[in-house]
């Protein structure tokens, strides 16, 4: 089996960031009430309606992309087969990102939007509504989620060792992190309070480069679904099969065909991607990132580590009381 080089961490990094980056572009958006809509998102959210003839196009468009591109690159069995297709989906990305940075100085000096001065004085920089920030919360947990994709990068390491993986890590999470940093702020600064909960939907006045940027971002978002994919299929196997289990090709073709379907299934019934990301990022996304390690470490670690067993726990425990105010908040929401 092809393994990474270890020798080149930049080889590694598009995988894990990629991780991280395709869930994270809900951190940027602003949730707007109804009444505040404009008479043309009313009318697409009418026609977007089961059974519209949009709505149609829009599930024949997700069979298609699943069935033409993420079925083939799902049935690739090593994740070193995947760096490639997963570092132009970071281009893609860092395109859009570059994009919307540009914009606001062009639309600052055509006047489509106020300069740094104006909205610095104008617009909130943080806010205490329980609400947004209880609604926040399981976005920033999602978008940083990548602890799944951790241990089979690292098993595809040639020369595997905790500083190389922890490298991989920094500079995964730096890049993400900076690039949320990036589209966020530029998108508020351009908006302001007006930004949309899919910020792509704000009007950037046909705007060729947006436009290439958004296509461009959907491109990365359908070449990403088989990271997941591989992770999902990979827990499965060793789950149900051992971890020296490969399998014939068909059990790989028929397991990768159920997650397939399964993944294309809650696409075409997720009509608002946020409230889908908002209940897994209060669910099982902490359970991930919070219960798990707090749990492994009072396990695993000698009692020596007593003050980093506490402080796991510590944080285990506040995480877990907020995420279930979150769930509390979003099903009363709904």
């Amino acid at each position: 089996m092809t393994r990474f080089d270890d020798d080149d961490n930049a080889t590694d990094v598009p995988l894990l960031l990629e991780e991280v980056d395709a869930d994270g572009l809900e951190l940027e958006e602003h949730v707007r009430p109804e009444d505040e809509q404009s008479f043309v998102e009313k009318y697409i959210t009418s026609k977007m309606q089961p059974g519209s003839e949009a709505s149609q196009s829009r599930n024949a468009l997700i069979g298609a992309l699943s069935l033409c591109f993420v079925l083939p690159l799902s049935l690739l069995r090593s994740l070193s087969s995947l760096r490639f297709s997963s570092l132009f989906s970071l281009l893609c990305i860092v395109f859009l990102t570059l994009t919307v940075v540009a914009k606001y100085f062009q639309f600052v000096h055509l006047g489509y939007a106020p300069d740094f001065v104006y909205q610095w004085n104008h617009l909130p920089l943080a806010t205490l509504d329980v609400g947004r920030i209880l609604t926040a919360l399981p976005l920033v947990i999602f978008a940083y989620t990548c602890h799944p994709n951790v241990l089979p990068i690292y098993i595809q390491l040639q020369r595997r060792s905790s500083p190389r993986m922890y490298k991989v890590a920094r500079r995964s999470l730096s890049l993400a992190t900076a690039l949320y940093a990036l589209l966020s702020a530029f998108v508020f600064l351009t908006f302001g309070m007006a930004t949309h909960t899919n910020f792509l939907q704000n009007d950037y006045h046909h705007d060729a480069a947006i436009i290439a940027g958004s296509i461009f971002f959907a491109v990365a978002m359908v070449i990403t679904t088989p990271l997941y994919i591989h992770t999902l299929r990979h827990g499965l196997n060793e789950s149900i099969w051992g971890p020296d289990n490969q399998g014939s090709f068909v059990r790989h073709l028929l397991v990768t065909l159920v997650l397939v379907g399964g993944i294309c299934g809650v696409s075409i019934l997720a009509k608002d991607v946020a409230t889908v990301l908002g209940f897994l990022g209060a669910t099982t996304n902490p359970i991930i990132c919070f219960v798990l390690p707090a749990f492994f470490v009072c396990k695993l670690a000698p009692d020596a580590y007593w003050m980093e067993k506490a402080a796991s726990v510590g944080i285990c425990l506040a995480t877990t009381a907020l995420c279930v105010a979150s769930l509390v908040h979003q099903v009363r929401a709904y």
